[in-house]
């Protein structure tokens, strides 16, 4: 038995506290059998837990604040370049900024959603420049081409444009 102040060989003392299945205090201390220990041991695990999940939080909202940053730096390139901009997904204009649709004498909102086709000429000269530029688009992934097109009154007016896939394996996802 343990024995407390200056207690000496001869003398016996009682126990530094009555612990279960007659477990000294050291014991206890060492081999975590007393609930208090566990518990110290569990709680210290959720902080470093808590520690690392409140990081991870910090590194992803930091990542998501970095994302929209560059998404909205992104949109203020394509919203105020002079040069117009479109995204063509199985010939319709899925996207365009403002100076595409000024170029064709259209609003935004109406160019949108329209078909390929209205900005050409005719349906002859879009079937063969739809034909020639898809398989460009397949084969090389881009293309520049000089096309001749129609703005909204029915003047018509050269253009030079430069197309690439968003994915060359699979141009139909969009140029």
């Amino acid at each position: 038995k343990p024995k407390i102040g200056n207690a000496t060989n001869s003398e016996q003392t009682e126990p530094l506290g009555a612990l279960p299945h007659g477990l000294s205090f050291i014991d206890t201390m060492f081999t975590g059998t007393d609930s208090s220990v566990e518990a110290g041991a569990k709680a210290k695990a959720a902080a470093n837990t808590n520690t690392s999940t409140s990081n991870e939080h910090r590194e992803h909202r930091r990542t998501k604040e970095d994302l929209k940053k560059l998404l909205a730096e992104q949109q203020s390139i394509f919203e105020n370049t002079i040069v117009g901009v479109a995204l063509v997904t199985d010939s319709i204009i899925s996207k365009c900024n403002q100076s595409f649709a000024i170029m064709f004498d259209y609003s935004r909102d109406e160019v949108v959603g329209m078909p390929l086709r209205l900005l050409y000429p005719s349906d002859k000269i879009f079937a063969a420049s739809s034909s020639e530029n898809h398989a460009l688009l397949k084969q090389d992934g881009y293309f520049i081409s000089d096309a001749q097109l129609k703005r909204r009154t029915g003047t018509l007016f050269w253009t030079n444009s430069s197309v690439t896939a968003l994915d060359r394996d699979d141009p139909a996802l969009g140029a």
